[in-house]
């Protein structure tokens, strides 16, 4: 959390390289707060956004929880690197932000090495404890299930949230010996972070029927997975996630600050619950939504926001506008401005404008 002192350490060691990492004031006071489930200056690639974008409204929807499981594809390429939908490597996609993602990190190269390795039907099994330490107010269990057809290898992901702590997974861990292969069985909630159980089921039985009965979720969490349910749901979702990142693509490539990403991510969590018909949660298993980050007030508090006028094209309509105050309208697109925390003249700040219903 933010510290009232405003005293923010510049240093920080970067634990996969063992070097010193210099971070700026605003970069470090980005790690301090709890980690924001979706950062739209995370991806450049317009289709990598749209799909962390529709992973994390369904993750984080005010659902219950089996309307609430994520799905991915991964694919073993011919060149050995692993890819998703997006083609992108996953080992180029590492989030480097907080102590809990250099702790979650060391997954994706098992990840890839049981892609390699593993027997169809094999699962890989992860789970991410509901943790006080690192203020994840769920758990999620990700199921990576192998499959092959025509020579090609790829993996569907489950992702479930939950209520699980620390203990219940280290038990549930230690309590599949009789079916894992692999790595060793973590014994601390570090060690649980960065090493995921290579479960290897009897062909006579699906993977699920071993999983219920050391997991405790609803019973509809196993039936929308067998069914295929959490797929076509994703695809839904993702068809409305791709719409709203067209809309707001020019707004978000204008964001050059924390501040001005966590605005426009709030703006998109507003536009895709309008679509959608269901918001995001406050706080998940991802971390804390840009609506809520927003809420409290945590970067007016940290860079002493001020009202200045604003003088610029529109991002959403491109008209000029001089001399804009909060409440003025756009004279091309008639969207309200909500006042710029920067002086006239300095980079655009993307919570210019909002509310906009245009295409």
């Amino acid at each position: 959390m933010f510290k009232e002192t405003g005293e923010i350490p510049v240093l920080c060691r970067n634990r996969i390289v063992g070097k010193l990492a210099i971070f700026s004031p605003e970069q470090e006071f980005m790690r301090t707060i709890e980690r924001l489930a979706f950062d739209v200056g995370i991806e450049t690639n317009p289709q990598r956004v749209a799909h962390n974008f529709a992973s994390y409204t369904i993750e984080h929807a005010d659902l219950p929880i089996w309307r609430r499981i994520n799905t991915e594809y991964l694919f073993l390429r011919s060149d050995g690197s692993v890819v998703d939908v997006s083609g992108i490597p996953i080992d180029q996609q590492l989030r480097k932000e907080t102590e809990s993602d250099f702790l979650e990190n060391p997954v994706v190269p098992k990840i890839i090495t049981f892609l390699h390795r593993g027997r169809v039907g094999d699962v890989l099994w992860w789970g991410s404890p509901k943790s006080g330490k690192f203020r994840y107010t769920e758990s999620r269990s990700i199921f990576y299930e192998l499959f092959e057809e025509q020579g090609q290898r790829y993996l569907i992901l489950h992702a479930v949230p939950g209520p699980h702590v620390v203990q219940d997974y280290l038990r549930v861990a230690r309590d599949l010996s009789e079916y894992r292969r692999g790595w060793d069985v973590p014994v601390t909630e570090d060690e649980l972070r960065g090493t995921p159980i290579w479960v290897c089921p009897p062909k006579s039985n699906h993977w699920v029927r071993i999983f219920e009965q050391y997991l405790d979720f609803p019973p509809q969490v196993w039936k929308v997975i067998e069914n295929g349910e959490d797929i076509k749901g994703k695809e839904e979702i993702l068809k409305h996630a791709l719409e709203v990142n067209r809309k707001w693509r020019k707004v978000v490539s204008q964001a050059r600050t924390p501040y001005e990403r966590v605005w426009v991510g709030a703006q998109m969590e507003e536009d895709m619950a309008r679509r959608v018909g269901f918001g995001v949660q406050a706080f998940g298993s991802c971390g804390i939504s840009n609506t809520e980050a927003l809420r409290r007030g945590i970067f007016d508090r940290m860079f002493g926001e001020r009202e200045y006028p604003w003088s610029g094209n529109c991002p959403l309509c491109g008209t000029y506008n001089k001399n804009m105050r909060r409440g003025d309208r756009c004279s091309g697109c008639d969207q309200v401005y909500e006042g710029c925390g920067r002086k006239e003249n300095d980079a655009l700040l993307v919570r210019c404008l909002i509310g906009s219903d245009s295409n």
